[in-house]
């Protein structure tokens, strides 16, 4: 049954979806670690969103984002 075509939710415990609950899972810890660092060390954090900026990084961009304060 096509998950889209129903109102049926998908079952994140499957096996068929594993590989992408894994994928999002641990870009959500990413993006926890990058925001502590952010309070921790800012001038690292910035660092680190400079070297995805550049593609120096082999990890998709985090979904955090470092907002400059005005």
């Amino acid at each position: 049954m096509n998950p889209k075509n129903s109102e049926e939710a998908i079952n994140a415990f499957d096996k068929e979806h594993a590989h992408e609950v894994l994928i999002i899972q641990l870009m959500r810890v990413y993006d926890l670690l990058l925001a502590q660092l952010s309070i921790d060390s800012p001038s690292k954090a910035e660092q680190i969103v400079e070297m995805h900026e550049k593609g120096l990084s082999f990890m998709p961009a985090p979904s955090f984002s470092i907002q400059e304060e005005d």
